[in-house]
């Protein structure tokens, strides 16, 4: 198939009387083009009308020059408009189709389908930019494509390179007379390049070619510009996409792993042995984090030697004992205290390979503040087979082995409960700081998709990156909670009494949850008997308030009850929900550090989720006070936080 246009040869321009015509007809293109935004109700023609028939009142006024200084081959006028009005239409169903691809491959796949059955053209080619160079994804028309030009250097040289690195259209003639033409085809003659480009970037480009000299006129340039914009809005459009996917699985990446960390404080606080200890972590990473490949090993004064391994069938009897002035990951790990991550061992200077397969690792020390214990190492048999995220659940794990090697290693009961604790604290504020940065990021970048105007979102995308957004919340206050308890663990509180209506603090805690109770239609019943004075740190309290808010409802049916009342000189508040209820037995732990109760800890409709911190850091802030909190609890009829202060100025 060929197609012959006009050339692009310059004119004599036109006088006013000659162009009324041409205007005339462009204004009934733009009257075509608002019908066609009406009946589609496609997002991007409103603002793209306009524009578009400025083009193509232009390109009216070129088809004029061109029957005036005699073009070569002059369409009448009523054929060229049938030509635009097609090509508008055609326009119309390929952009609503590009808006609703769903991958990168969509994508090329209709773009080269408009290319060549529906603008007619035979040689054609879609390339991507990918760091240093231009990958052509798919092409059209040739038998077969160049091995050498299927990925170009942006270095080198070509029409499309040129297109790339200037983000210019380039219409190319006669290729026979330029020099930076890289022949596809020894057929070929004329050819047109053009970038698709974001407002900040070029990402990739179209290129069509023709047998033909001069086989490209004004209204393909336009054409493919028109189409190369669309193509560059749907590109952005499945990349958002796939960032908002990729957050969302590492977020609940986060979460599993924090839910796991809960249970494993609780599994190793109960480890009787080094062996218990070894046999919990191997499952924890084989079964419950997936890892293939697993080491642990322990130190001693001049070796590192292996304890348990998972996945080497067999394990290198050579490999049981590592010198500590030897070499690999393993060994340079424990000398220098330092979490080291191998995306490829091809690359590792002088590794050390346990297995043929091997292709990344990351090895993880088991440290305290002052001394490192031993090595945690993972494997796996695919390049960058680990990420941040993996480096911080690993660390994290790790403290938790540490802690419990130590408490093992002073006998169990014997152990330096002051020790014990401050190696639980560096941990906490470890894990805190580790997983606030990512949370942070991927935060900002969020909202920066719900803020750009240049991403035309769906609704269904807005909604998943509000869905993103409130795991988001949800994690940063678990991390808060991390921050808070190790803040308050071994430290004495600073208390800063004022003077403060408690029913204000009240309003200030209940403003939080404004948007939620709205949401989840849940009524709040408030009963003040009168406006309690007390003297109170305002933060610390607005902290425990707060907490037992969001407790009662997490788990209440329809209602939450508020009281305030003034009994035996104490200032008295008491929040009460409708909800399941806390089974008897477990009422007396529910203020331990990580403790949830069983049969709530794993209910997908909790609205705010918990660590198991937050009644932790309720009791010691009320303890700091000189007050108290208190449960009471009926299964099947809700649950009843209450709290006291001293009502009297002075008491302590």
């Amino acid at each position: 198939m060929h197609r012959k246009g006009g050339t692009l040869a310059e004119s004599s321009p036109l006088t006013i009387i000659e162009t009324l015509p041409f205007l005339a007809i462009g204004s009934f293109v733009f009257l075509v083009i608002c019908a066609f935004s009406f009946i589609s109700n496609l997002a991007f023609l409103p603002s793209f009308a306009a524009s578009t028939t400025i083009e193509f009142m232009s390109s009216f006024v070129a088809a004029g020059l061109f029957v005036k200084n005699g073009g070569s081959e002059p369409e009448s006028l009523p054929r060229q408009l049938q030509k635009m009005e097609e090509n508008l239409e055609a326009l119309n169903e390929w952009a609503e189709l590009l808006h609703k691809a769903r991958n990168n491959d969509e994508i090329i796949k209709h773009t080269l389908d408009a290319l060549e059955h529906t603008l007619g053209f035979e040689f054609t080619a879609f390339g991507l930019v990918k760091r240093n160079s231009i990958k052509i994804e798919a092409y059209r028309g040739y038998h077969p494509f160049p091995e050498d030009l299927q990925e170009v250097p942006l270095d080198g040289s070509g029409i499309t390179v040129k297109a790339v690195n200037t983000g210019d259209i380039i219409c190319v003639k006669d290729v026979r007379k330029h020099q930076e033409y890289l022949p596809a085809s020894l057929a070929i003659r004329s050819e047109l390049a053009v970038p698709i480009k974001t407002k900040k970037r070029v990402v990739g480009v179209l290129n069509v070619e023709m047998e033909e000299v001069n086989g490209f006129d004004r209204a393909d340039v336009r054409l493919l510009e028109t189409l190369a914009s669309h193509v560059a809005v749907a590109l952005k459009r499945v990349e958002t996409r796939k960032k908002v996917e990729t957050t969302q699985k590492q977020l609940q990446k986060l979460e599993e792993a924090l839910e796991a960390l809960n249970e494993w404080v609780q599994v190793l606080d109960d480890t009787e042995n080094v062996k218990e200890i070894f046999k919990h972590t191997l499952d924890a990473l084989e079964h419950t984090l997936g890892f293939e490949f697993i080491i642990i090993g322990l130190k001693d004064e001049e070796a590192i030697k292996v304890k348990e391994y998972r996945g080497f069938n067999p394990f290198l009897s050579g490999f049981q004992t590592l010198p500590l002035n030897g070499q690999g990951v393993i060994v340079k790990t424990v000398n220098t205290g330092k979490t080291i991550l191998v995306k490829d061992v091809r690359n590792y200077p002088n590794y050390l390979s346990f297995s043929p397969g091997i292709k990344s690792e990351l090895a993880v020390p088991i440290k305290t503040r002052k001394n490192t214990l031993g090595i945690i190492d993972v494997q796996s048999s695919k390049r960058n087979g680990f990420d941040r995220a993996d480096v911080r659940l690993l660390e994290t794990l790790a403290s938790h082995v540490a802690v419990a090697l130590k408490r093992v290693e002073k006998g169990g009961k014997f152990v330096s409960l002051h020790e014990l604790d401050e190696l639980r604290d560096n941990f906490l504020a470890m894990a805190a700081h580790e997983i606030n940065t990512p949370l942070t990021v991927i935060k900002s970048k969020a909202e920066l998709l719900l803020k750009n105007s240049d991403l035309v979102l769906t609704a269904e995308q807005k909604e998943e990156i509000h869905r993103l957004l409130e795991s988001v919340d949800r994690l940063a206050r678990i991390v808060e909670d991390f921050r808070r308890i190790s803040k308050f663990r071994g430290n004495t509180i600073q208390v800063e009494k004022k003077e403060h209506l408690l029913a204000d603090t009240v309003e200030k805690a209940l403003a939080t949850f404004k948007d939620t109770l709205l949401e989840e239609g849940i009524h709040i019943i408030k009963a003040i008997q009168k406006p309690l004075w007390v003297r109170y740190d305002e933060d610390l309290l607005l902290q425990v308030i707060q907490n037992l808010l969001e407790n009662a409802i997490d788990y209440a049916e329809e209602e939450v009850w508020i009281r305030e009342w003034e009994e035996e000189g104490k200032a008295w508040l008491s929040i009460r929900d409708d909800g399941p209820g806390i089974p008897e037995e477990e009422q007396e732990r529910i203020f331990d550090p990580f403790y949830r109760v069983e049969k709530e800890r794993y209910r997908e409709d909790r609205l705010f989720g918990g660590t198991g911190l937050g009644l932790t850091i309720c009791k010691r802030i009320m303890d700091a006070h000189g007050g108290e909190i208190q449960v009471s609890s009926t299964l099947g009829e809700g649950t009843t936080f209450t709290i006291w202060l001293p009502k009297r100025t002075g008491v302590v």
